[in-house]
């Protein structure tokens, strides 16, 4: 990214400007400086660079021209604009299920996921990246060995046997960042085993089974869960705890952070290799607890329970390490 700001810095050539940002209080000059930076933007590294910039991306951007301009007083709210920028070329699509959708099965995302729950009977699909068709395309629909679009951002909605099955069409869609609301009745089955971007859960309160490559984030879930994690970090908040049915997860490399309620019954099953367990709930260990030397191979397993027991939580983890918190 660095080179790409030191590029942007370089080639001050002034494009006509694309936007016309809603910044209060900013005078012509500072306006007409911020449309120059973002008409850069667009010009210089495309629209799918341009969406994944942050906002310290634009202020690096903007010490660069400063000087040069002479308004080192001109401190803009980035984030505002940012946002404001993102929104105008966000894309929204909203498609009705049928009421015998029990579950969603989600395969070949690779960008960035936020997932949320909804009251309503419908999916909501928003990105702002350009899923656009290339010329030659005109008049044609993408298709793929994962379908057929029929949302217009690249994506498949089908219904079979009661699940909703979501997968990526074309290329450009599989790599987008997208935010996906789901009705809030809905398991979840999300898969992508491949290295991926971050993916981010909130407000799932049925059964949720994730099988992911790269980082996932779960907030205020209340289980079951079922995770497995090959290269990234699990982190999960829930903010009660279905105590109907067990809770497992499993990461080869990167550490599995976990926080429940500080009343939660459960009982405990640790299987952690190359790493360690870390905890500020009172426990009662079940059994022996297991230490075990095999060559260079370092195993901490054992049982346990916390406010008498309860619900099972499944924590294995290989190379990274266990953390269980009270919340």
């Amino acid at each position: 990214m660095k080179r790409f700001i030191l590029l942007i810095a370089v080639q001050l050539s002034l494009f006509p400007a694309f936007s016309q940002t809603n910044a209060p209080g900013m005078t012509k000059e500072q306006l007409k400086l911020v449309n120059e930076i973002l008409a850069e933007l667009e010009q210089n590294a495309g629209p799918m660079v341009w969406n994944r910039l942050e906002v310290g991306d634009l202020e690096e951007i903007l010490k660069a021209r400063i000087s040069a301009e002479g308004m080192s007083s001109f401190k803009p709210n980035w984030k505002m604009i940012l946002k404001a920028e993102k929104d105008k070329r966000s894309k929204e699509v909203t498609k009705k299920i049928g009421s015998n959708i029990s579950k969603i099965r989600i395969s070949g995302l690779r960008g960035k996921i936020i997932l949320r729950t909804h009251k309503d009977n419908s999916i909501v699909l928003r990105t702002s990246d350009d899923i656009s068709l290339p010329k030659k395309a005109a008049g044609l629909r993408p298709v793929s060995s994962m379908g057929s679009d029929n949302t217009g951002l690249g994506l498949e909605t089908k219904e079979h046997d009661g699940v909703l099955h979501l997968s990526g069409v074309v290329h450009k869609a599989v790599h987008a960042d997208f935010e996906i609301w789901v009705p809030v009745r809905l398991a979840i089955d999300f898969k992508n085993p491949m290295h991926s971007d971050k993916v981010t859960f909130m407000d799932v309160s049925k059964e949720l089974s994730i099988e992911a490559g790269s980082s996932i984030t779960l907030e205020k879930v209340t289980g079951p869960v079922t995770a497995n994690v090959t290269h990234g970090n699990i982190t999960a908040k829930y903010d009660a705890v279905n105590q109907k049915m067990p809770n497992s997860f499993t990461c080869r490399h990167g550490d599995i952070d976990i926080s429940l309620p500080k009343k939660t019954k459960a009982n405990l099953d640790f299987n952690v290799h190359y790493g360690d367990i870390y905890t500020d709930f009172d426990y009662q260990p079940q059994g022996r607890t297991e230490n075990s030397e095999r060559g260079s191979h370092n195993q901490s397993k054992f049982r346990a329970t916390i406010n008498g027991g309860g619900v099972k939580f499944v924590l294995r983890g290989q190379h990274g390490n266990v953390y269980l918190r009270k919340e």
